[in-house]
């Protein structure tokens, strides 16, 4: 059977003497591992369109299901050059394409998720601030996924906190107020300013998430305060976290 999608390269491994597992993030079939027969050697006839973050349309076949798919064609969309000639930029993909794949899960188709890969890759090839770019994708990966943040009311007894912000409950998901944090375990501390921005960099236009004001002080706190919810939800910790820490400095 032949697959015909849309495909963002995501990651590479090697495999066996010639060959290489290449991840994709598609369109149809969210993300999948790829087999790439004799990628390694001298001549290759799929050249530069299986680099990190290049959008491409491929063709796939499976022998039989379940067999691992194979690549059979590839044309490159898309190959985002100027990311990949600025170490700042390859550094912001590269943490962005890795919470696409540890985030997600094999073949669980996500149109969303793919359209939001896309168009950050696209912002973060013209952005003059890719810490900005981050923080926004990492934000609305949340809420595509279901693990969005309460952010304007007590996530507990849903009153609203307005400006007496002190807390964010990791265990219930969301700002908390006073007499609720209370009851939670996991409270950690957070200020009206910072929510503000964090609502902004989620709900902004994204042809002006570089518009946004925001300080080191916030970008610290919103990247701490991800690390944590990512690791209390998803028990996942971020191989990749030391990129993010390096670019927000």
């Amino acid at each position: 059977m032949y697959l015909r999608t849309d495909a963002i390269v995501i990651s590479k491994r090697n495999f066996r003497e010639n060959d290489r597992i290449i991840t994709f993030y598609t369109r149809t079939y969210g993300k999948l591992d790829v087999l790439v027969k004799g990628i390694r050697k001298i001549e290759n006839r799929f050249g530069s369109s299986l680099e990190l973050f290049t959008y491409n349309e491929i063709l796939l076949w499976e022998k039989r299901k379940g067999d691992l798919l194979i690549l059979t064609q590839c044309q490159t969309k898309e190959s985002f050059f100027k990311i990949r000639s600025d170490l700042k930029k390859i550094a912001s993909a590269f943490y962005i394409t890795d919470l696409a794949r540890e985030l997600t899960k094999d073949k669980d188709k996500n149109i969303d998720i793919f359209n939001l890969l896309f168009t950050f890759l696209y912002l973060l090839e013209k952005a003059n601030k890719p810490e900005i770019i981050i923080s926004s994708f990492q934000l609305r990966l949340l809420f595509i996924l279901g693990f969005g943040p309460e952010l304007d009311k007590c996530v507990n007894c849903k009153i609203v906190i307005s400006k007496n912000i002190k807390y964010f409950s990791l265990q219930f998901g969301g700002i908390i107020c006073n007499n609720c944090a209370r009851s939670s375990s996991s409270n950690i501390s957070l200020d009206h300013n910072t929510v503000m921005i964090m609502n902004k960099l989620i709900y902004a236009p994204l042809n002006s998430i570089e518009n946004v004001i925001v300080s080191f002080v916030a970008l610290k706190k919103i990247e701490h305060l991800f690390s944590l919810y990512i690791f209390y939800h998803m028990d996942k910790k971020m191989k990749s976290k030391k990129i993010i820490e390096k670019l927000i400095k």
